[in-house]
């Protein structure tokens, strides 16, 4: 009764697991971690916000033919519309901001950065969270926010960038938006019924909630 995500999982979802009292497990962003967290503690499902979904009992990497069979399957099965079954949960908005920083380390360990945080983290309460993660492949710092109101979101995701700047950690007086887009794609529909099916596998009042479990793990745009 346990899913595997990773840090960049929808706040949403995690709202929707404790409702509905699926245990999961935070990794970080890669599909290896989410399998190595797996593989170690003998989980079934676990799935990462580029869209690979996986199911250790039949592979180590997830498989868009078969993603897209099951996905077929359970439509015909549960005779529900995708669009009902979508709608237990609720996607809480996102704000990513990449930020270009001279030493990503120190950036993360600077006193004021840190105490900007727990601030925004603070703000937010129960409903939202934050997270200032390092790129592994730019150097760049991933500033993210997720909240009921889009507005609160940014608002924290600001603050902690005006923490940066007045640290002077900077590169320099620059950052980019990365747009958030939880529509659902046509990779996320493929995805979405192999979880499905696998949650009946494991527990038939867990099926529904493998629907939005896909919302959280698509792209986002975000880059390891």
């Amino acid at each position: 009764n346990t899913v595997v995500t990773t840090i960049m999982s929808n706040f949403g979802l995690y709202k929707a697991f404790d409702k509905a009292g699926i245990n999961y497990e935070k990794t970080a962003v890669g599909d290896r971690y989410v399998y190595e967290n797996m593989k170690a503690n003998g989980f079934v499902l676990g799935g990462e916000q580029s869209g690979h979904i996986i199911f250790s009992e039949f592979s180590r990497t997830g498989d868009g033919l078969l993603t897209a069979i099951m996905l077929m399957t359970i439509l015909t099965e549960t005779k529900t519309p995708l669009s009902v079954l979508a709608s237990e949960v609720t996607m809480y908005p996102q704000v990513l901001k990449n930020v270009e920083v001279d030493d990503k380390a120190s950036t993360l360990d600077d006193a004021a950065v840190k105490a900007a945080v727990d601030a925004a983290t603070a703000y937010l309460g129960s409903e939202g969270r934050v997270l200032l993660r390092a790129s592994g492949t730019e150097p760049v710092l991933r500033v993210m926010s997720e909240a009921l109101d889009e507005k609160d979101a940014q608002a924290a995701v600001d603050s902690m960038i005006d923490a940066m700047k007045e640290a002077g950690t900077l590169d320099d007086d620059t950052y980019y938006n990365t747009p958030q887009d939880v529509s659902l794609t046509v990779l996320e529909t493929i995805t979405l019924f192999i979880l499905l099916n696998l949650l009946i596998q494991v527990n038939t009042s867990m099926a529904f909630f493998g629907v939005f479990f896909v919302f959280t793990f698509n792209s986002y745009n975000v880059l390891n």
